[in-house]
């Protein structure tokens, strides 16, 4: 019997991959929908519940990772904010006909597709399905004046030390592309010539190395 696919996103910052998912999911309505992730941080006044996160309190989110709910989890990312996915999110997104896009941060990208010495994760669950994963990337130096360019234009509000640690993320992050089944490049073409290439792998994925 054919496993049913999950498409994980993946991308150091500023490489595009929020904004990707964004114009895929809202021109293939019908057949891709973003994983919504489980979460016990505070909501903020334009989120909404639901919509850019479940919100839970510690005690929920702690019972559901105890009793098998979550395919994937991380602890204190900061103390007492926890961030996972839950299997019955993925069960929703299938029943409607749909493929599940899981969009996270390397590190979280790398323990789904089984490239990580970090276990927080439900991998024969995870066995189940079929993983094709994607990391979109672009030069160093791109992403760099991406961040700068956000943060001039307030996309973000971060310090002078978090941008500085964000620089010394990226190389790091960027060394993680061949581990991925998929690279595409989001450094000069349009936006929309990038979502269209995207698709087109997620829909006729190439024979993985």
């Amino acid at each position: 019997m054919k496993k049913k696919k999950i498409i994980v996103i993946t991308a150091p910052s500023g490489a595009g991959k929020t904004f990707l998912t964004e114009i895929i999911t809202r021109e293939y309505v019908h057949d891709y929908e973003k994983v919504i992730t489980s979460t016990t941080r505070a909501k903020r006044q334009t989120e909404k519940d639901g919509k850019d996160y479940y919100f839970l309190s510690e005690k929920n989110f702690l019972k559901k990772q105890e009793q098998g709910k979550l395919f994937e989890w991380e602890l204190d990312v900061f103390p007492g904010t926890h961030y996972g996915g839950e299997k019955r999110e993925l069960e929703r997104i299938f029943s409607s006909g749909k493929t599940p896009i899981i969009v996270c941060e390397i590190n979280g990208a790398t323990k789904l597709i089984g490239k990580s010495v970090i276990h927080t994760i439900d991998r024969e669950f995870l066995d189940g399905y079929h993983i094709e994963s994607f990391f979109i990337y672009a030069p160093l130096e791109v992403l760099k004046q991406r961040i700068l360019d956000d943060v001039k234009n307030g996309k973000r509000n971060d310090t002078e030390l978090e941008i500085q640690q964000r620089f010394a993320r990226l190389e790091l992050e960027l060394s993680f592309q061949d581990e991925f089944h998929h690279k595409i490049d989001n450094s000069e073409k349009p936006i929309e010539f990038v979502a269209n290439e995207l698709v087109n792998k997620m829909l006729y994925p190439e024979k993985v190395q």
